[in-house]
């Protein structure tokens, strides 16, 4: 629509000048707002716009309308540039951002069924989404949802029903299929799409694009990471290559957890198995604190 009107003030003004510098404004707005491809989009539409102008204004071929057509194509390329400088610099001040609020949630981290809603919220804050998942990879190989997150204002309440029914074993459902490609998956417009199991749900709250990554140490997956917007997205590859490196992040938090939760195991068998012994048996620290004695050794010491 802009274009469109550049280009009729152009034809109205009949001044070459004025085309060259009302078709150059579209790019280079486009270029400190827009993705890279939309900002070439854009410029292309410019470009094109450049032809009909100079027809009209019998210009078409001439040294002036080359060198004014030139400039609007040089432009449309510099502002492509300057918004895939601008784009990597955001994505790269979303990564740092996740990996601060993955290690914020992790210092403080107990379990992973308190802890999900906030992890994900780390992850999904900062990358633009508004509705999160973390399925479990359990013992048995199954799938379990441990935690969702919802924006402020987001009501996904269907969705979210649908999601704790979900059979993660159907061809169609975006967790089991993540998780036995092992590498991230991208849907444009989740409620479009008939065939996905919570497709009905997603029409009726509003949920538009989807976007799901493994997460695991090395080849093994230990969860899945599911994230929506309100919005239909195309995707995006440099988000996706990013999913690689969270997916470990998530990864490693997971290990951390469980093993936290097999020392605690661990320790607590022993001590029932030291408390049930007749001997005094007690633990001192290098500096003699005293750590541990059974009944017997409290017995003994009074």
């Amino acid at each position: 629509m802009a274009i469109c009107i550049v280009a009729a003030l152009a034809l109205a003004l009949e001044d070459d000048a004025t085309l060259i510098v009302l078709l150059v404004v579209g790019p280079v707005i486009a270029a400190f707002g827009a993705t890279p491809r939309e900002t070439g989009v854009v410029g292309v539409i410019a470009l094109l716009a450049s032809i009909p102008i100079g027809l009209a204004n019998d210009a078409l071929g001439s040294t002036g309308y080359v060198i004014g057509a030139s400039a609007v194509g040089m432009v449309g390329l510099l502002s492509m540039g300057i918004a895939r400088l601008r784009s990597a610099r955001e994505l790269d001040a979303a990564r740092l951002s996740v990996q601060y609020g993955v290690a914020r949630v992790r210092s403080d981290a107990r379990s992973l069924e308190a802890d999900a809603p906030s992890l994900i919220e780390a992850i999904g804050l900062p990358l633009g989404w508004r509705l999160g998942h973390l399925w479990e990879v359990r013992e048995s190989g199954d799938l379990e949802l441990v935690g969702t997150w919802t924006a402020p204002g987001v009501d996904a309440s269907n969705f979210e029903d649908a999601s704790r029914k979900l059979d993660t074993e159907h061809p169609r459902a975006l967790p089991g299929q993540v998780r036995r490609a092992g590498e991230p998956a991208w849907i444009t417009d989740y409620a479009a799409e008939e065939s996905y199991p919570r497709g009905a749900a997603a029409r009726r709250d509003g949920i538009g694009s989807g976007m799901a990554f493994p997460a695991g140490v090395g080849s093994d997956c230990v969860a899945v990471v599911e994230l929506f917007s309100q919005e239909a997205h195309r995707p995006d590859a440099a988000l996706l290559a990013l999913t690689e490196a969270i997916g470990t992040l998530v990864g490693e938090f997971i290990e951390g957890l469980r093993n936290a939760e097999a020392v605690r195991q661990s320790e607590a068998q022993l001590e029932a198995i030291l408390r049930g012994v007749a001997d005094a048996v007690t633990a001192q620290a290098p500096d003699g604190t005293l750590l541990f004695a059974n009944d017997a050794a409290v017995e003994l010491l009074g």
